[in-house]
């Protein structure tokens, strides 16, 4: 099965275009150029390329730089700790990165990842297949930090020798590993194997294999250097990359204009005009290829979980205008979901072609016979209500 094939995998860490962005750093010199802005402008009276990334309401000191603390800012860890592959979520290609190559056995229970030769940390001490196996096995010994839930597929996972490692599996299920190969970080095992709860451990000196060192830090302004002991060291573009801290949107918006900044993540429904329009061969921005808006209802919940609560989530369903949401939300930007459930573009290969361009439109009627075919009946205040229960939901 192609890499490129796979669906993903449920992730309890969102993914976020900005680690896409810093983890392939090698591309940065071509963000330099599409961002414009300050940067360029810096580097007349310097020769040092600087990146300056927003972070929005971070707080440096509380994240300790570490990839299993849920604090870290999801573009920091890009530029310290690496994953096996760079998946890239706009289309599921994949790239290698501390892993060369894998191979699937025969009936997809087990994966065996060839280790790139010659990584060394951050702080000269060489990457092994080790650090693999050291970097699983705590996350398998203390739940919290398997924030992606990969041993809920996994059995086993070692290391037959320095540059191999092994990954057996409760059961055939090919597409984790987009997930075990592309959202699970790699940390050293000669720093986390005296620390004991890798969530616990908080530092001001993160060793990595990532193209970047954090040289200093305030509550308010992360600062990172290139690594000397990158493995592809002469591929960085940038000398550094500055996190300055911004409390929210608007402020976010006034400094992208101004050269402030030169890249943030975040959404205005006047981009366009308050951004791009200033310069449209430098500014540019592109929405997230794979977040998903959705109602995820309590399946222990007996009013709308299971098969009980089938006409109730239908009925939700029914009544809710896509459209609208679309518009007034997201200014049009981004369009409404598909009735698949699929996230488009990115999974359009997965998408039957019956079902492509399908409307979602409201039809109240529709969720009204919803609930009158499963016995609602609506009551004196206008609510449904089924063995004088009134239907009432909590979100």
């Amino acid at each position: 099965m192609a890499p490129n094939s796979l669906p993903f995998a449920p992730s309890r860490r969102k993914v976020k275009s900005l680690t896409a962005l810093l983890t392939l750093i090698v591309l940065i010199s071509m963000v330099l150029v599409a961002c414009g802005g300050g940067t360029t402008q810096n580097n007349q009276t310097s020769s040092k390329h600087i990146l300056k990334v927003a972070a929005q309401s971070y707080d440096f000191a509380q994240s300790g730089f570490n990839p299993f603390n849920t604090h870290t800012n999801a573009g920091i860890l890009g530029l310290v700790y690496e994953t096996l592959y760079f998946v890239n979520v706009n289309g599921g290609a994949f790239t290698p990165m501390l892993a060369t190559s894998y191979k699937w056995n025969s009936d997809n229970t087990q994966v065996t990842f060839t280790m790139r030769p010659n990584v060394k940390w951050s702080d000269g001490q060489p990457f092994t297949a080790d650090d693999v196996v050291f970097t699983f096995n705590a996350m398998k010994q203390y739940p919290a930090a398997d924030s992606n839930g990969v041993w809920s597929f996994l059995s086993n996972v070692t290391a037959p020798d320095p540059n191999t490692v092994v990954m057996t599996f409760q059961k055939a299920y090919p597409p984790v590993l987009v997930t075990i190969a592309g959202h699970v970080y790699i940390i050293p095992k000669h720093i986390f194997a005296s620390v004991g709860d890798p969530t616990k451990y908080l530092t001001d000196k993160p060793v990595g294999t990532g193209p970047f060192t954090l040289t200093r830090y305030q509550a308010d302004l992360a600062v990172f250097d290139k690594n000397p002991n990158y493995w592809q060291a002469n591929q960085v573009k940038v000398n550094e990359v500055r996190f300055p801290e911004y409390k929210d949107n608007s402020t976010m918006q006034l400094a992208l204009p101004k050269g402030d900044i030169d890249w943030a993540g975040y959404f205005s429904p006047t981009l366009q005009q308050d951004f791009v329009a200033k310069d449209p061969a430098h500014f540019h921005f592109y929405m997230d290829a794979v977040n998903l808006y959705s109602i995820c209802p309590n399946q222990k919940d007996p009013l709308v979980g299971g098969q009980a609560g089938l006409p109730v989530r239908l009925a939700l369903s029914a009544a809710i205008d896509r459209n609208a949401i679309a518009a007034q939300a997201t200014a049009g930007l981004e369009p409404p979901g598909s009735m698949t459930g699929l996230v488009l573009p990115t999974a359009k290969d997965w998408l039957d072609p019956q079902f492509s361009g399908l409307p979602m439109t409201a039809d109240v009627a529709a969720a009204q016979k919803y609930l009158t075919d499963a016995g609602f009946t609506k009551g004196p205040d206008g609510i449904y209500q089924k063995n004088g229960k009134r239907l009432s939901l909590t979100l």
